[in-house]
């Protein structure tokens, strides 16, 4: 999994390819998160135009970064694939997610 970051003030976009999954939900989520930490982000945008597949796994991940940012400020996922739109409506996260 290829994950960029592009942090513009307290905002930072994050753009992964592949998917999210047990081997790789992990290293997703840590990346994302020490990035939240270290560099004081308030909103955060997850870019899922070139992520198509999404575990459990991967999903307690997002939930986690939903809860961590609701307490800091704002989330969003972009660009979301029709596969993975799927499990979001399926799993009730669309309800839940800020998805755009």
């Amino acid at each position: 999994m290829d994950i960029e970051k592009e942090i513009t003030g307290n905002q930072l976009l994050v753009k992964a390819s592949g998917r999210i999954d047990a081997s790789t939900a992990a290293e997703y989520g840590s990346s994302i998160t020490d990035s939240i930490e270290d560099d004081n982000i308030k909103h955060l945008t997850l870019d899922f135009s070139n992520i198509n597949y999404i575990s459990s796994l991967g999903l307690r991940i997002i939930l986690e970064l939903q809860k961590k940012m609701n307490t800091l400020g704002s989330m969003k996922v972009i660009h979301v694939q029709p596969d993975v739109m799927e499990v979001f409506n399926i799993t009730g996260f669309s309800k839940i997610l800020v998805i755009e």
